[in-house]
This record gives structure tokens, sequence and C-alpha cells, in this order.
């Protein structure tokens, strides 16, 4: 099944669990294999979830007492956009197929659009032959918004269906904030990058449009949320955070919407994010890019405090970020930890005057979450609780006002993720549940390989073998890469030393079930400058020379390591391939293979521009040379795989074409239906399928049958 934008898992058995007594209430599925949380509502009376029965998806809502399910049968929910169902009071709004579509949106066939990379002109070519992108998005995206009163399951439209991306209802439940995807469609923007209208809608007037929004008056602030959204704590103000000449201004806009205020926060930085809290109080996060630093500033009665109260660097992890508040928990103790999850216009944690805030350090190799206490006033920082260096457990929730009652997620080398209640008190930790089932290879041995970069900077990666193997037997190894570029954020380990190894969507961990050794994410800085811009390459090869080098002396078989990746990983393997000759097999997933297809400048060469420096962009592009690549190489990428401004599915099928008219090996593999993050469990089988097979055949040179 793939995702759609309302994640569905698949659950046997479902309860409620009280945190104190630890009573537990059945919850009845409603007959669905298949489910996707929503939340509980405001008061915590009842649990919303979505239910996949008859080939469409149905709305339920389980009442917390008793653990009784009501599902809304006879309208089926179109999610072909995020989040489909909210919680506002004691009603549930929805997007719903429109009755008159007909059966077959009622389908799972809308679920294949959902992707954010997906283009209109995806769209026209999975539609039929003679449907246009129009039609086509018309067809599958067309939803009527509607209100669900639980306490009678009755459904009440509003206004007419449209194509609407997103749906807000006011804190007094009384307006809609709507987001109409904009006609005429473009033909050639991504799905997230759509244009839209934004309206207000009357729930007390049928749904009517009253008010179409206009854009903010200034630019939105970088890395922020654009567009608009309701005030938590007022009952119909829409409120969002732009970039003025002096600084992030805070706007506000009141009935009937063109009454505009504007509330300066003065901020040096960019502000990259902004909530409340529980209590109130406005929330800024700061983001340095220069500095690489997050500070976190409060604004108390519309003034900001001068200090931040609290600052981290990003590469070591400590960062300011918030506890969120689930859904119905700050009113009932009883939750579903499986199902809970923190609305994405959420509400940090305050009790008083403190602020419970979330992060973690490394250390030797080991990330240990923790949970801090600042005091709003004194800007004191004091700590609650941080995990054990053996254990990988941080706090999801905090359950009462002093925090000596904790919701966990732990994990261990030996023990797979799982659901806890900690009572800090009593130092007890009392397990509830794990979160989803995993599966790992038995008996794994971690070992921490430390290599120099190109500039002399000691660096580490992962390496993980199997613990049982005859010692001096060499190891065939896999190397999976994604570089470290200069002006985003640092590439970090993606499991620790005190965590559990496990494989999960796009990864190649399932190796380690077949006897390979994987170097996991070594850490791989580029620093292209704008002096040199052609020796990225350079640094790329002197880097990995280094790395082979270590890991050679940690046992892998200098014959036998291959280089794979995804995205700048698959870029970079594919270039190391043509500059190098340390590799018996190349892996490239969903990458792209020719810079010339940028030549206005990006951070691979520097940012300067192919009229600048014409031989940074010819040498630096795999496409250009595939002569030069003598290693098999496996291509592969979802079939509608535009991703940003990049084409990863034409650049691959050029690349093969490329190896092809050269003599080169190369198989060359299409997912279908995918977009540049595989998400459909065949799709992820195929992955792990092929990825074997090419290792097998060209790693440790097993002679297998050919594949169809």
């Amino acid at each position: 099944m793939r995702r759609a934008a309302a994640r569905l898992e698949r659950f046997e058995s479902a309860s409620l669990v009280h945190v104190e007594s630890g009573r537990r209430t059945p919850v009845d599925l409603a007959g669905a294999e298949w489910v996707a949380p929503v939340g509980f509502s405001d008061d915590g009376s009842y649990l919303a979830f979505l239910a996949a029965r008859d080939q469409a998806l149905y709305v339920a809502w389980t009442r917390c007492a008793d653990g009784l399910t009501t599902v809304l049968d006879g309208h089926a929910v179109n999610a072909t956009f995020a989040e489909p169902v909210s919680w506002r009071g004691s009603r549930l709004f929805s997007r719903f197929v429109p009755s008159h579509d007909g059966a077959s949106r009622t389908s799972f066939e809308p679920f294949v659009f959902d992707s954010p990379e997906t283009t209109i002109t995806g769209w026209n070519r999975r539609g039929d032959a003679t449907e246009s992108g129009a039609d086509a998005i018309e067809r599958y995206f067309r939803s009527q918004i509607a209100s669900v009163d639980v306490g009678v399951s009755r459904a009440t439209p509003h206004g007419e269906p449209g194509v609407f991306t997103r749906t807000s209802a006011s804190p007094d439940g009384r307006l809609l904030l709507v987001a109409r995807l904009a006609v005429p469609f473009e033909g050639l923007h991504a799905l997230s990058s759509a244009r839209t209208v934004e309206e207000i809608h009357d729930c007390t007037r049928d749904g009517a449009s009253v008010h179409t929004l206009a854009a903010p008056p200034f630019a939105p602030s970088r890395d922020s949320a654009a567009g608009w959204r309701w005030h938590p704590f007022k009952p119909a103000t829409l409120v969002t955070v732009a970039r003025a000449d002096s600084g992030d201004i805070l706007i506000e806009a009141e009935e009937p919407f063109d009454v505009i205020t504007v509330q300066p926060l003065t901020l040096e930085t960019e502000c990259v994010r902004h909530a409340w809290t529980t209590e109130g109080e406005l929330l800024t996060w700061e983001q340095d890019r220069q500095r690489q630093t997050l500070a976190l500033r409060v604004t108390s009665d519309g003034a900001i405090s001068t200090a931040p109260v609290w600052e981290g660097h990003m590469a070591s992890g400590d960062v300011p970020v918030p506890s969120w508040r689930f859904e119905g928990l700050a009113a009932r103790d009883e939750l579903i930890p499986v199902w809970s999850t923190g609305r994405a216009d959420g509400l940090a944690v305050q009790r008083g005057t403190t602020l419970f805030v979330t992060g973690a350090r490394v250390c030797d190799g080991r990330r240990l979450p923790f949970l801090d206490r600042i005091d709003l006033q004194t800007s004191q920082r004091s700590s609650v609780v941080v995990s054990r260096p053996d254990l990988h457990e941080h706090v999801v929730a905090v359950l009462n006002d002093d925090a000596s009652l904790l919701l966990t997620v732990a994990e261990s080398p030996e023990e797979p993720p799982e659901f806890r209640i900690s009572h800090q008190q009593h130092k007890r930790r009392d397990r509830v549940a794990a979160p989803h089932s995993v599966d790992r290879a038995p008996a794994l041995h971690r070992e921490r390989v430390r290599y120099e970069g190109y500039d002399r900077s000691e660096l580490t990666c992962s390496f993980y073998y199997d613990r049982d193997r005859v010692d001096g037997t060499a190891l065939s190894t896999l190397i999976w890469i994604y570089p470290e570029l200069a002006g985003f954020l640092p590439v970090r380990d993606r499991l620790y030393d005190n965590q559990w190894v496990g494989a999960d969507g796009i990864s190649p961990l399932a190796l380690l079930d077949h006897g390979y050794a994987i170097a996991h994410f070594p850490q791989l800085p580029l620093r292209p400058s704008a002096e040199n811009p052609a020796g990225m390459t350079g640094q790329l090869v002197d880097t990995i020379s280094s790395l082979v080098e270590a890991l050679v002396a940690a046992g892998a078989a200098r014959d036998r390591i291959a280089i794979g990746g995804h995205c700048l990983g698959a870029y970079a393997s594919t270039q190391l391939l043509a500059s190098s000759r340390l590799f018996c097999a190349g892996i490239a997933c969903g990458g792209f293979y020719n810079l010339t297809n940028r030549p206005k400048g990006w951070l691979l060469t520097g940012r300067r521009s192919m009229e600048d420096c014409p031989d940074a962009y010819l040498e630096g592009s795999p496409l250009l040379h595939p002569e030069r690549i003598v290693a098999p190489l496996l291509l592969m990428h979802g079939e509608h795989d535009e991703f940003l401004w990049l084409d990863p599915a034409f650049e691959t099928r050029q690349m093969y074409l490329a190896m092809a008219s050269t003599g080169g090996t190369a198989r060359y593999v299409c997912l279908l239906r995918e977009g540049h993050r595989y998400q459909a469990r065949e799709s992820l089988d195929i992955f792990n399928a092929e990825l074997l097979r090419w290792c097998d055949a060209h790693v440790k040179r097993v002679i297998i049958p050919p594949a169809r």
C-alpha cells in the first residue's frame, strides 16, 4: 500500500492504557486491518482514526470510556492531501469524496498520487491515455469539506466541492481556513509548490466563502511555514511570520481579515519556526546559518526576550526542540502511545513559568537524549532526565506538572524500540508497547572506524558486520554514503552506538542478513569553493580513499568493496566510480549525473555558473564520461522521480544509455508509481532484492540465474 497523506499502519489490536493504574481498555478497530491515527478530541473523550475497509478510507472514532467504536459509513475520505481529518472541539472536520463522483473515487488509486515530488505532468502520465492533466486532478483530488458531529454520527457538508490542499477550523469552530489549488493548474510545478488560494469559509452559512485572503504584505521568512494559520488563543485570528527590512515580524489578521496588525520581533537571524506554549507564550526559533546555531526566544506580552533562553549548535545535536503536547493528554490520562502524535501547530508544554524542552548530546558515538526545564523568567536551565549511555531513551510526553511521570521510547543495541512509562521518583519504568514491529539481523557487531578527511580532519564511520564471523575472514563490504555539503545542515550518523539497528526505507542494512558488512553513512564533508569550483571531486576521492584504507584495516576485503547511495549519495557514488578504481561495483538510486543541466550555479560548483567555470561542470558530470566507469553500476529510480529542480528519472535513463553505448556493465530498474522516496512495500522489496542480487553477482561474485 502506498503512503497516503495520513500514513496507514497495520495493527492486530489496540488498547487505551491508563497511565497511573495501568488499566487497559481494548479498542474496536471496526474490522479494519489498516488504520491511520487522527488524534484525541480536545476534551480527551474520543479517539479518532481512519479505517481502511472495502477499498476505501472511512472516519472512525472510539469512546475512551469503554472503547466503543463508531464508523461513518457511506462517506469515503479523500486523503490525497495532508491531514484530511482534524478535530476542533467535539467535531471532526474532514475532506470527503464527493458523493456524485461515483465508486471509482473510493478505491486506493488516489494514494498513488500523494507524493510531494509528483508533478502535474506525472499525473497526466498516470491517467488514462485520453485524460488530460487537469481532468486527472479534478477526478482524483476533488473533495467535499464536511463537519462530523460524533454524538449523532452525522456529516454536514460546507460549501461546494473543490480541490482543497488544506483545511483548518478556527478555535471557535465557526470559520474554516482553506487552501484551494489555483486554476488553471500549472503544468510544471511539484505538488508541494503548487500555487494555492487561501479562503475563509463560514460554517454558519453552509460553508460559503466569505473572504479571499491576500498574500502577506511582506515576503515570507525563509524556512518558515508560508501562509496563514489560526492563533490558538483567539477565537478567529490569523497569524503568520514574514521577513521585513528591519527583521522578522509577526502579522495578525482579524475579522473582516483586511485589518492587519504588525508586531515586530526584531530578530537579527532567521525565524525558522514559531509556536505557542500551553500558557500562551510565543516561542520563536532563530537560525544563524553562519554560526550554525539555533536559538530559542520567548515573547511575553509583546516583548521579546533580549537574550535567548537557550542556544545550541546544530552539529552537536544540542538544539532546543520543544516537547509537543499530545492532543487530549492534558485533559485526561488515557492515551494510546502508538497513535498519539504532536500536532503540526501544537503547543509546547509549559507549567507555570517552566518550559520543558528536549534535545540530545553526542558523546563517544552515543546519542544521549535528555529532558530539561527552563525558567522563562530567569532563563535558568536544569536537567530533568538524561538517557543512560547504554540506552537510547527519549521523552515523548510530560504526563504531570512536575515531570515525575514521563512517556518515553527506549531502545538499545539488543532491544528494539518500545514505549515506557517512566516514574522518576521510584526509578521505575513500565513497558507499554512496541511502536512497530522491527526486523534485524541477529548478533551484529558495530565498530567505530576512524579516518582522515581531505583536510586532515578526523572523521568517523559506523561499520556493521556479523559478530559470529570467522576471525580473519575478509568481509564483502558496501559503503552507503551521503555527502555533507557546505551551506546545508551537517549530516549526522543515522544510527548511534546505543540504538537498535534496523532497516527502514531506502536502506542497505538488509544486506546484513546475507553476510555483508555495511559502512553506514560515513562522515563525508565537501567544501567546493568559488576559487576552486572543480576541487569537489578531489576532496571526494581523497576522503573516500582514506575511508577504504581504514575499512580494510578493520577487516574489509579490498577487492570486494562496493559504493552506493541515494540522491546526492547516488551522484557522489557514480562520480567516484568515474574518478577512481577503488570499488568493484556501484549502486545509484534516484541520482543526478549531469551538472550542466543546472548551469546557473549551485553548491557543487561553489555557486559559480557554467559560464565562469565550464571545466568544473564538465569534469563533475559522470554522464559526460561514461567510458571512465569500469565497475558494474546498478541504476534505480522511481517512475515519477522529479525532485525539486532535478529530474533523476530522466538523467538515470540517460546514464544507463550512455554506459550501454560505451560497453559498460549496468542494470536499469524503474519502480512503477514511485517518486523520489520509495514508499510502497512492494517497491522496497524490489529495492532489497535488486540490491542483494547485484552485490552477490559483482561483490561476492556468486553465479546466479539471470533476472527477468
